[in-house]
């Protein structure tokens, strides 16, 4: 399956707020601040969001990622996005 050049109403949108509760959500807890229920609920949305993208299939087309990895963390050094 091939990604449209244009998303369906609203879905950039919210790609870009899932984004940015992200990196806003790792800013806050840092190392130590998650707690179990936390934990659970962050794994919960990224089996969601992994469900949605999983209709897509192995051989799609995909555009190049805007993103590059950043290196290992170190023990208390978090990096804000």
């Amino acid at each position: 399956m091939e990604l449209s050049a244009q998303a369906g109403p609203g879905v950039e949108k919210a790609a870009e707020q899932t984004v940015e509760s992200a990196c806003h959500l790792a800013d806050l807890a840092g190392p130590n601040g998650w707690s179990t229920v936390a934990a659970e609920d962050v794994l919960d949305a990224i089996d969601t969001l992994t469900d949605a993208l999983a209709v897509l299939g192995r051989n799609s087309r995909r555009p190049s990622p805007r993103w590059r990895p950043l290196p290992p963390r170190r023990a208390g050094a978090w990096v804000s996005l």
